[in-house]
């Protein structure tokens, strides 16, 4: 799994830890709460990019809104 910034010209990649989502076989269903990750600024795009085993890879563009306090 990556995330890219796509609102920086150098499409930096936001490192998360992943490991420690269980993943098993068939359908998985992952919620992830990024709302206080300090690596996500407010108003930019981000693209989530998720590959498998076979080569299958998917792709979810969104933009990140902090909550104003």
């Amino acid at each position: 799994i990556k995330i890219y910034d796509l609102s920086m010209p150098s499409q930096d990649t936001v490192s998360l830890a992943w490991d420690s989502i269980p993943i098993k076989y068939g359908q998985n269903l992952v919620s992830r709460d990024i709302r206080k990750e300090q690596q996500f600024a407010d108003r930019h795009f981000y693209l989530l990019e998720l590959k498998n085993q076979w080569g299958e890879q998917w792709r979810l563009k969104f933009e990140f809104r902090r909550e104003e306090e």
